[in-house]
């Protein structure tokens, strides 16, 4: 809405239609929805849209506050819609939380109501509860693995030794045993991918981790991608002449910043 040090918004107009959010869009008067083959929003609108937003707010602060998530494949829905009433009671105490559906387990958090107004635990059968609780595990695991590879890149900046160095790819990946047995991550098998001579400028993105098995069974596989030495040094070129591009492009806008308000 707005560029450079210009703060000159247009008015602006909210439209709707049936089955469909709200949609903004410069101009003035009902017309421009009209011409757009919708309507303007109705008069009793407001209220709604201020009960939504707030419950778009407290979902969106309970799933970004790191909810503790249960240890257990079927976690009690009471217990976890009290809980969210408890996290919500000091910034949005008028956001109602209720538990949605009769399944056995609670299944996580998401909008309920026919305006999506409040927050709804939703409840799950036994064997979904088990599938989401491995799901969990999975996903926990992998940011585990995740952290223990991490200094192996160099931070900050990120990528500094793979931008700076073709490094070898067998030294790499033995550097990466090394670290996950360090962590006694005694599940996690570290594989070399292609025959080029360093290790992928990407390797970071790429590296971890693909997961096997099931339960207490589930093993991790960290890879090593791998590129040609002629390859490494053009991206490295084309790395520094994007660089340089931006760093001109910066100092021009700061000449024109500063010639505009001189």
């Amino acid at each position: 809405m707005t560029s450079g040090d210009s703060t000159a918004v247009p008015h602006l107009v909210a439209c709707t239609a049936e089955n469909q959010p709200v949609m903004v869009f410069p101009g003035k008067g009902d017309a421009v929805c009209e011409r757009l083959g919708l309507v303007p929003l109705p008069s009793d609108y407001a209220p709604a849209g201020r009960a939504h937003a707030r419950a778009y707010s407290a979902l969106f602060e309970l799933k970004s506050r790191g909810v503790p998530a249960p240890n257990s494949t079927c976690p009690s829905a009471r217990a976890q819609a009290a809980f969210a009433r408890h996290l919500l009671s000091s910034t949005y105490p008028d956001v109602p939380v209720s538990i949605e559906g009769d399944e056995p387990c609670a299944g996580g958090y998401e909008f309920a109501g026919t305006q999506a107004d409040r927050i709804g635990v939703l409840t799950v059968s036994r064997a979904r509860g088990r599938v989401i609780y491995e799901a969990r595990m999975r996903r926990r695991a992998l940011r585990q693995v995740q952290a223990v590879l991490d200094p192996l890149f160099g931070s900050p900046p990120r990528y500094r030794r793979t931008r700076e160095e073709c490094l070898s790819p067998a030294g790499f990946a033995a550097a990466a045993r090394r670290a996950v047995a360090r962590a006694g991550r005694d599940d996690v098998d570290v594989r070399i991918e292609g025959d080029g001579e360093c290790v992928s400028l990407l390797a970071r993105n790429t590296m971890c981790c693909e997961t096997r098995g099931r339960g207490d069974d589930t093993r991790y596989l960290a890879t090593v991608g791998t590129m040609a030495r002629a390859k490494w040094r053009a991206e490295k070129r084309e790395a520094r002449k994007w660089k340089k591009l931006r760093e001109a492009a910066a100092k021009a806008e700061a000449r024109s910043r500063a010639t505009s308000t001189g």
